[in-house]
């Protein structure tokens, strides 16, 4: 049985529904499940702009950041003319707050034997990159950055301070480090090959060895579609390799998106270049409602030329699906995984 990733995002009543819900039906094919981010988390970050609206060191600015398929605008901060960058504070974030709650019911569940008890407790947050792109005025992006990664190291050290690391595993949605990559999402930050590798170094030392490291690829869900569409897994492949050679710190997982009209070798053949540690599982977002476990099964056919060993998932979270569609579609992860390698 292949392994599933479920992406954050499962827009149930609550995250007992999620915890409940999912173990019923993934058991057995789940190594950790997330909350949901139901309610205002719904729909990823955009909850996170009171991080920035709601701090008196910030300004609203003149700039603005559009999505590219419905439009939504996020409105931009600045700093303060009157604040000196060097008292500058960024958080909570309400990552550990979240974390906080869910994990009570998590561990209820658990200790009631309705979750197993070698599942972890999956807390997914959007990178730095994402709120500077997406809540700072380009100009100030310099300014903030250091403070923003101190506010995520803080939040960690909180998440830590509530759920066992031996219990936990943090993943990382990453569309906007791929797509600046990709020269799609402009930041007035160092995005270079190494200056992503510094980040990330930094950002992930105060992640102990025993939680999970995962990272979640994506090119942008807005209104179901990519913000470019990925020309193969070249991109991923090499931000793979260079994530790995700069954590000192095991990776435990990468997702990588799989377009749907993408079943044949080319796109996958990149893979092969994967310079993967020991235990650091792939998952491939291949599970696609709109064709099933056939379409599946021809993009698992075609992976299957580059790399051995994947497990599967869709291409991002559910969180801009009708809740309707869940259960039917945690079926299909489930008929999916079931699949004869």
């Amino acid at each position: 049985m292949r392994q599933v990733l479920l992406l954050g995002s499962v827009p149930l009543s609550d995250s007992k529904q999620v915890f409940e819900t999912v173990a019923k039906i993934l058991n057995g094919s789940v190594k950790r499940i997330p909350d949901g981010e139901t309610g205002p988390r719904s729909f990823w970050m955009r909850w996170q702009g009171a991080v920035f609206s709601d701090n008196p060191q910030f300004e609203l600015a003149k700039t603005t950041s559009t999505t590219h398929a419905q439009g939504y605008t996020y409105q931009h901060y600045r700093v303060r003319d009157d604040v000196d960058p060097a008292a500058l504070r960024i958080g909570p974030l309400g990552y550990a707050r979240h974390a906080k709650s869910s994990y009570e019911m998590f561990s209820q569940l658990k200790q009631a034997g309705v979750i197993a008890r070698d599942l972890r407790f999956q807390v997914c947050m959007a990178t730095p990159l994402a709120h500077l792109w997406a809540y700072v005025d380009p100009e100030h992006q310099p300014v903030v950055e250091q403070p923003l990664l101190a506010g995520f190291a803080n939040e960690i050290e909180e998440i830590l301070a509530v759920v066992p690391a031996a219990e936990l595993a943090i993943q990382w949605d990453m569309p906007h480090d791929i797509l600046s990559i990709e020269g799609n999402r402009k930041l007035h930050v160092d995005v270079s090959r190494a200056g992503l590798q510094q980040r990330w170094s930094r950002l992930v030392e105060k992640i102990p060895a025993a939680a999970e490291l995962g990272f979640h690829f994506c090119y942008g869900d807005s209104g179901g579609k990519h913000s470019i569409e990925p020309r193969d897994t070249e991109v991923m492949a090499h931000f793979a390799n260079d994530l790995t050679a700069a954590t000192a710190r095991p990776i435990s997982y990468f997702h990588f998106p799989v377009p749907i009209e993408r079943s044949d070798e080319g796109f996958f053949a990149p893979l092969k270049t994967l310079n993967l540690t020991r235990g650091t599982e792939l998952f491939l977002g291949l599970v696609h409602p709109q064709d099933g476990v056939e379409g599946a099964r021809r993009r698992i056919a075609a992976a299957s030329t580059a790399v051995s060993d994947f497990g599967i998932g869709t291409e991002c979270g559910f969180g801009r699906r009708d809740p309707a569609t869940i259960l039917p579609l945690l079926q299909l992860h489930a008929e999916i995984a079931a699949l004869t390698p």
